[in-house]
């Protein structure tokens, strides 16, 4: 095994290594960069705790080990967790909703077998008819008056409201689960027609 011991060359170790030939290089400076280049791809092992870089038949790709880039810059959230909709009847606020066939904004009702795949969310507050109203489709929602029981999950139950007890008939709905006694996650779940 051959090894090449460099102390320190313009900052930059250059490193050619032969296809198939066992090499140690270490580097003396460890803050400098190493550029492993090989006439084709062959394996190559980087231990870059002391910048020892070993060269033999373990591994399929050629590596270069230096400095790290800047950060990139952030990427765009594309997740929308909430809508707003004209409301179709009088809403009160932190109840369920279904989207009608004029676009507009109604109470989802468990007994209802047509609004099962329908409920679009929570209304984020009240609304009068015709008024545009803000609906939550996912996330965490708080409201200091509720009392979450948190060992039970959080269904559609009759004229928009908010139940924990599962309904025994029409459809049921998980809305989501209590994350407190006052707050919910809300990630509305596959109905099951009863």
């Amino acid at each position: 095994m051959d090894e090449i011991v460099v102390i320190n060359v313009d900052n930059i170790v250059n490193v050619v290594v032969e296809p198939l030939v066992n090499q140690i290089v270490t580097v003396m400076v460890p803050t400098i960069p190493v550029v492993v280049t090989t006439p084709e791809p062959i394996p190559v092992v980087v231990n870059t705790t002391g910048v020892n870089i070993s060269v033999d038949d373990a591994i399929q790709v050629p590596v270069v080990v230096g400095v790290q880039g800047p950060q990139g810059v952030a990427g765009e959230t594309t997740v929308s967790d909430s809508v707003t909709k004209v409301a179709g009847e009088i809403l009160g606020g932190n109840r369920g909703v279904t989207i009608g066939s004029n676009g507009k904004a109604y109470y989802a009702d468990n007994t209802i077998v047509a609004h099962a795949n329908k409920v679009l969310g929570v209304t984020k507050g009240s609304a009068i008819l015709d008024a545009n109203v803000d609906i939550q489709t996912y996330g965490v929602m708080v409201e200091p008056s509720w009392n979450w029981d948190l060992a039970k999950m959080i269904f559609i139950g009759p004229n928009g409201t908010l139940v924990q007890d599962m309904p025994a008939s029409g459809f049921a709905l998980v809305v989501g689960w209590p994350l407190s006694t006052t707050s919910m996650m809300i990630d509305i779940d596959k109905p099951i027609i009863l």
